[in-house]
C-alpha cells in the first residue's frame, strides 16, 4: 500500500454538482451527492453512491485492478449496451484506509461513458 503524499496527492470532496452517467444514450446513474476523486497526473474521476445508479442494469464482470493508493477494484458491465458497457464502470468495496470515503460508490470509464457536469 502507498500512502498519496506531495509527490502523489489524492483529494476527495463532494462533487458539488449533480452528475450524470449515460451510455449508449441510456442513463445508467445520476446523483447530487457524487464525489470527485482528483489523483496526481490522472484525470478527476467522479464516484457515485450506489443507491444513485441503476444496479439493475450493472453485472459484475468478475475482473478486477489494483492500484497500490486504492486498492482492489471490482468491475461491472452494463449488458444493455453491448461491448460499449464492458467493464465499464469499478467499485473498490474495501479501498485503502486513507480512501475509504469512496467505499460504497462507484466510478465510470470517460472512454466508454458520457459523464454529464450540472447544476445541483
Amino acid at each position: 500500500m502507498h500512502i498519496p503524499d506531495r509527490n502523489h496527492p489524492i483529494t476527495i470532496a463532494p462533487a458539488g454538482i449533480r452528475v450524470t452517467v449515460v451510455l449508449a444514450g441510456e442513463a445508467v446513474a445520476s446523483s447530487d451527492r457524487a464525489l470527485v476523486l482528483d489523483e496526481a497526473g490522472c484525470v478527476p474521476v467522479y464516484y457515485l453512491p450506489r443507491e444513485d445508479v441503476a444496479m439493475h442494469l450493472l453485472e459484475a464482470s468478475g475482473r478486477t485492478t489494483s492500484c497500490p493508493y486504492k486498492g482492489l477494484a471490482s468491475h461491472y458491465s452494463i449488458p444493455l449496451v453491448g461491448e460499449l458497457g464492458a467493464d465499464a464502470a469499478w467499485s473498490y468495496v474495501e479501498p485503502q484506509p486513507v480512501v475509504a470515503v469512496i467505499a460504497g460508490h462507484l466510478a465510470f470509464d470517460p472512454d466508454r461513458a458520457t459523464i454529464m457536469l450540472g447544476e445541483v
